[in-house]
């Protein structure tokens, strides 16, 4: 019987070090409605696709490791204006 799976990479993230700012960042850059915050975790929604932010790292499926450069630029974003 076929087993479906999804496979996930987790890309460090422990520069960051406020999950306020971080939050703050990806709400500006992706829209409120796409970031909601569960305890320490954020998961954002990009362009269809989840990130899940926690424990100093982002999960995304493999393959779209890309989307956390785009948190990271976000956030780096963020500190440059703050």
């Amino acid at each position: 019987m076929p087993c479906d799976s999804i496979q996930l990479c987790g890309v460090n993230l422990s520069n960051i070090t406020s999950i306020d700012l971080l939050a703050d960042a990806l709400r500006e850059e992706f829209g409120s409605s796409n970031v909601r915050r569960y305890g320490d975790a954020l998961i954002v929604t990009i362009r269809g696709e989840q990130v899940r932010i926690e424990g100093g790292q982002a999960v995304v499926r493999q393959g779209r490791e890309a989307l956390a450069d785009e948190v990271k630029r976000a956030y780096s974003r963020k500190v440059i204006r703050t």
